[in-house]
């Protein structure tokens, strides 16, 4: 999926106050494990998990647009949370 896309959109934009505003307890389906960067949108911070239902290793607050996640989370998030 070299240049692929992934758009997730909510009803409302984050709170920002520490909890989970929007959550994506698995991914996509074709998006498991291929995460290498990311955007946030609409004052959301975005949390990486390394396995479902937001289990396993955990990186973020992402707070800003990252082209490289980096190694410690590159092609290893199967679930996603949104604060």
């Amino acid at each position: 999926m070299v240049g692929a896309i992934l758009t997730i959109e909510a009803d409302r934009p984050c709170r920002n106050n520490n909890a989970q505003d929007h959550w994506g307890p698995t991914m996509p389906p074709g998006w498991n494990d291929i995460i290498t960067s990311l955007q946030p949108w609409a004052n959301c911070w975005i949390e990486l998990y390394s396995d479902d239902n937001f289990g396993g290793d955990r990186d973020g607050a992402y707070r800003t647009n990252t082209p490289d996640i980096g190694s410690y989370m590159n092609d290893r998030t199967s679930s996603i949370a949104y604060r």
